[in-house]
Order: structure tokens, then C-alpha cells, then sequence
């Protein structure tokens, strides 16, 4: 029996899928999302957890391994929690710290948080990279919920996690799929894992800690040396200032700015460090950096995208006294970020570019977008412009994704506080200006009613997908046929 015309169309169409590119490589693609999941606490009082408390006879921070967290305020309303409320200082944190933070409330919120994960990528991401979650009964939970709802073995996600020094609690974790033929969590000659929880020096001019940046070893495809490294670096709200002597003068500097150009010249060293054991390894540097423009010194052009530390640390000491100004160092891996990539991209329609989502977070005070949340890749993952003339690992070049498309996204209307914060000159014409696609957090309202809708966290999860590229197309032209210069 002859096949019809049908029947000959539908598999020269079939073939042609299989052949493709884009149907080669389905099996050679892996997805890497970030995800600030905006207070993920558990809602029992974390007393015996590890911290810094400040010993006023040697007048510097020691280490306690019985530190009390500060995570009270997302515990189960008390009248010792209430009262500890009304003495907050602010209005907006007096008010969100009311909210009767439940078994249940938590619950809700994992499952919120859970369902994000699971639909916002078509397929499951192969690693993914958790912000602001409390402690490893969380991350447990959360991993055992993710593989009901998508089905899966009890087992086939791992994590990474470490209890940090947070004074709240908060830390980060990097999940990844544990049965997935070409993603595998590289092990030293012991069988252990190849992670490193990377923090500053306990010799801090200012308090405490800053939270763990997780740095795994992954070889990916059998054949690639991946590294990445988890970050959520300190917060904007901070606002904390010393005053530094530079070249003989005396500045002010803003001590959050500070901790985030330390923590970056920190992974680019440690990028340098395994440069010199492997050159062609290749480097994701991602999570929640509460880097904005506005930052001096500026922790992306000064540090993890500087070609050189060009200003001295002000942040680490030798001894008491005397501050240790670090030598210049020249690093030897360049980083890119993914987002500046993907508008530079030709390859990508303008009109696609247009309709991207603004940003990762919007301060709705200021009604203002930020990208906190990103992606930063070593050069030799680059997307390129044109995709045939890739090789070995790199970025699919329109894969990157801000996550603004589904139930976590909604609208905000801006409306003057009762409570009299923000009462400026500034936000009045703000009022009434509505802003579409905006993260919807979990808790709007503060005390939280009963009809509210529960929302999932302030922020949008990013993702994008690395691809095996192999040896490249043979017959590929330079970038200059195509009208786009090297230089880009």
C-alpha cells in the first residue's frame, strides 16, 4: 500500500523536527532558574541556630552556635510576639510583622511557592536556585512538594544547603535533578561533593554576617565543568554608613555597598583560583544581588564585571588598627550579564525585546523597577549572535526569561500609606497609577483579612538554558558577514 500525501508530508515533517537543530539538541539542553522566594519561613521560633554576637569586653563579634534568630516575627501571633511589634520602629514592618504566621499561612505559601517552580518552564529546570528560604526543614519540604506535583520519585531532587549566619535566618539553597543522565554533582577522591560555602571574613568593621554564597561543581553532558555560584548579597534597606580614610581624605561610605563589592571581588578570586587548575571550565554566577544603578562603588562594574580590582577593600582588617588594602588583582575570567546579551542580540526581534518584562522586583514606594535578580555567565558561555557558529557549552541565545506570565504577576495601584510613610511631595502625583504585571506577593495587606488573595513573593524567577554546541558548525561565517561586530 502506497503511503497518501499526508502520510509522506507528515514524515518528511517529522524528519525534518528530528534533523533540526532545535530537535538535536532536546536532550542536550539544561535549564538553570533563580528564584527570590520572598520569606520562606518556617513557622517555629528558631532559637539554637549560629550567629555573631558582639562580645563588649574584646569589643569584636565571636561566633555563638545558640543564637536566637530574629525570625519571630513569622511565628504564630503571642502577646509577646504583638508586643515585640509595636516597638519596630517602622511603620511597614510593625505592620507586616502582625500577621499570624500559622502552620497553616505556611503551608500555603510553600505550596504557592512550589507551584511557581513547576509552571513557569515547560520542563522541570535541571538546577534551580533558591532565595530567602529559612532552614533545611524548609528546603525539604519544598523539594518533596515540587516532586508530587510534577510527579516524580521521591529522590530525583537533591539540594544544597547550609545554615548561614543571617541574624534572621534567612540562606539559599541550589536544588538540581538527581537521576538526569548528563548533570552530575562533581565528588572529590572521597566521594564528597565539590561545594563550598563561600562568606567574608569574620574581621568585619561593621556586624555579623553576610549569608552564604554557595559555589558548586557540576560536569554537565559528561564532558563540561560547570561552576555555580548562589548569591543574595546584603539588602538596599540597610542604609548603614562609615567613614573611611581614601589617599588621605576622609570619605563616607554606605557599609552595604561595601559588603556587596567585597562579596564579588570574593567569587572572582575563586574563579581565578580554579582557572589555574582548568581553563576551559565554564561559570554561572546567579541569584538575588541587591546590586541597583545608583550603588558607589558599583558592585557589577567594579567588581564582578571589572577586568581588575582598581580600588582598594575597606571592609577587611588585619588587626584592630590597621585596615588591609588588597593588592590590584588582573582576573583572568570575564563575565557577562545574560540580560545586557540578550538585547544585544540581533538574532532577537526588536519586538520581542519590547514586550520583555521591565524587571525582577518593583518598589512600589518609589514605583520603581530593579533587576535584582540575575545571571552572569563567563565569556566562553556567550550566546553569540549567531547560534550556528556556537560551540561547546553556551547560552541559548533567546532562552533568558523574566517569569512575569502567570498567576504570580498582577496589578498594583499606587495609594498614599495611612500610615504616613512615604509622605512626600515626590509620590504625589504617583497616586492612582496603576502598574500591570508586577510580582504579587504573598501578603499584601497588613494585619492580613480574610478574603485576601494569598499572592506567591515580591519577586519574578529568572531562567534561562545552556546548550551542548558540540564543535560548532564547520561551515559557519564570521560574524562580520551578518553585520554585527566582534567587539559586541
Amino acid at each position: 500500500m502506497r503511503p497518501s500525501s499526508f502520510q509522506s508530508f507528515l514524515a518528511s515533517a517529522m524528519l525534518f523536527i528530528l534533523l533540526s537543530p532545535a530537535g538535536l539538541a532536546a536532550e542536550k539542553q539544561l535549564r538553570i532558574m533563580t528564584y527570590n522566594v520572598e520569606n520562606l519561613f518556617h513557622p517555629s521560633d528558631e532559637k539554637d541556630g549560629i550567629g555573631f554576637v558582639f562580645d563588649k569586653k574584646k569589643k569584636e563579634w565571636i561566633e555563638s552556635s545558640t543564637y536566637d534568630k530574629e525570625d519571630w516575627e513569622f511565628t504564630p501571633n503571642t502577646k509577646e510576639k504583638l508586643k515585640k511589634c509595636k516597638r519596630n520602629s517602622k511603620s511597614r514592618l510593625r505592620a507586616r510583622c502582625q500577621v499570624d504566621w500559622t502552620e497553616s499561612l505556611y503551608k500555603k505559601k510553600l505550596n504557592q511557592i512550589a507551584e511557581v517552580i513547576v509552571s513557569s518552564n515547560e520542563e522541570l529546570p535541571d538546577i534551580i536556585g533558591l532565595v530567602e528560604v529559612e532552614n533545611e526543614q524548609v528546603v525539604t519540604e519544598l523539594v518533596r512538594l515540587v516532586e508530587k506535583k510534577k510527579r516524580l520519585k521521591k529522590g530525583s531532587l537533591k539540594y544544597i544547603f547550609k545554615e548561614g549566619y543571617d541574624r534572621r535566618g534567612i540562606d539559599t539553597a541550589i536544588l538540581y535533578k538527581a537521576k538526569n543522565s548528563f548533570l552530575e554533582l562533581t565528588q572529590n577522591e572521597s566521594d564528597e561533593p565539590k561545594v563550598k560555602f563561600l562568606r567574608l571574613p569574620t574581621e568585619r568593621l561593621d556586624s555579623g554576617q553576610t549569608r552564604y554564597i554557595v559555589e558548586a561543581e557540576f560536569e554537565v553532558f559528561g564532558k563540561y565543568k560547570l561552576f555555580v555560584y548562589l548569591c543574595h548579597w546584603p539588602t538596599q534597606l540597610q542604609g548603614k554608613t562609615k567613614k573611611f580614610e581614601i589617599d588621605g581624605k576622609l570619605h563616607e561610605v554606605q557599609i552595604d555597598d561595601e559588603l556587596r563589592l567585597a562579596l564579588a571581588r570574593m567569587v572572582r578570586r575563586r574563579m581565578d583560583i580554579h582557572y589555574k587548575q582548568n581553563h576551559d571550565a565554564y561559570y554561572v554566577v546567579t541569584g538575588d544581588f541587591n546590586v541597583i544603578d545608583t550603588d558607589v562603588p558599583h558592585a557589577f562594574s567594579e567588581g564582578l564585571l571589572a577586568a581588575t580590582d582598581k580600588r582598594k577593600d575597606l571592609l577587611l582588617k588585619v588587626d584592630k588598627n590597621q585596615l588591609n588594602f588588597s593588592t590590584v588583582n588582573s582576573h583572568k575570567v570575564k563575565l557577562e550579564d545574560v540580560h545586557i546579551g540578550y538585547f544585544r542580540n540581533q538574532t532577537i526581534l526588536n519586538k520581542t525585546k519590547d514586550s520583555f518584562p521591565r524587571g525582577t522586583y518593583f518598589y512600589a514606594p518609589h514605583m520603581a523597577w530593579s533587576r535584582l535578580d540575575r545571571f552572569f555567565t563567563s565569556k566562553n558561555l556567550e550566546a553569540g549572535y549567531v547560534p550556528e557558529c556556537q560551540k561547546g557549552l553556551a547560552v541559548k541565545s533567546d532562552s533568558y526569561k523574566i517569569h512575569d506570565n502567570g498567576p504570580w504577576a498582577g496589578t498594583y495601584t499606587y495609594h498614599m500609606p495611612d500610615n504616613g510613610e512615604h509622605r512626600f511631595a515626590l509620590h504625589v502625583p504617583f497616586i492612582g497609577s496603576v502598574v500591570t504585571r508586577t510580582p504579587l506577593k504573598f501578603v499584601s495587606s497588613h494585619p492580613l483579612q480574610e478574603n485576601d488573595q494569598l499572592g506567591y513573593s515580591d519577586h519574578f524567577p529568572i531562567s534561562m538554558v545552556l546548550w551542548d554546541k558540540g564543535s560548532g558548525d564547520k561551515n559557519c561565517l564570521p560574524y562580520e558577514y551578518y553585520g554585527v561586530s566582534v567587539e559586541d
